[in-house]
């Protein structure tokens, strides 16, 4: 049962789920594709399915939000440095950016969300390595999740097999 059904479950029977979502105020929110994306899941988690998200700043040990972007309402944010052991049901990690023992210590579930298309960005960076090196740490996690338009249907089993968890397809979204 993928995260995202268990969630479903416990949501019928009245259990709130907490998750965390990461993000990086550093950049502006209107031109970074992470922190578009954190914050539609944000959206989507929040007003759509009830869970208390936790967006989670990454890049510095303040809290940050920007002044042309509202909060959505009950939704908190949070610095990486500030969470203690276990406070989320689920993290998921943008681009997977946090250290997996880190990732592991605040969370039940790790799931990496990559927004590329993943087959294609892996095997790039095998050939071409980013210089500067962006690390991603991909160890214990509990699952992949990728925008389906990105990753068609007949690149999914070659993409898993790069994997050592289950790799899923989320619906491309709009806010």
């Amino acid at each position: 049962m993928s995260v995202l059904e268990r969630g479903a479950e416990y949501m019928t029977m009245g259990l709130i789920r907490r998750i965390g979502i990461t993000f990086q105020p550093c950049d502006d929110a209107s031109w970074s594709g992470v922190n578009q994306t954190a914050l539609v899941l944000a959206e989507l988690f929040a007003r759509h399915l009830g869970w208390n998200v936790v967006l989670v700043n990454t890049k510095e040990d303040g809290v940050v939000w920007w002044k042309n972007v509202p909060l959505l309402e009950g939704v908190e944010c949070v610095a990486l440095s500030s969470l203690s052991t276990k406070k989320l049901d689920v993290f998921v990690d943008i681009d997977a950016c946090v250290e997996t023992k880190r990732r592991c210590s605040i969370a039940r579930k790790s799931v990496a969300f990559l927004r590329g298309f993943v087959q294609f960005s892996e095997l790039d960076s095998a050939v071409y390595p980013e210089v500067p090196y962006v690390p991603t740490y991909l160890e214990g996690l509990h699952e992949i999740w990728c925008w389906d338009v990105l990753n068609p249907p007949e690149t999914l089993a070659s993409i898993q097999t790069m994997f050592a968890c289950p790799l899923r397809t989320v619906p491309f979204i709009w806010s």
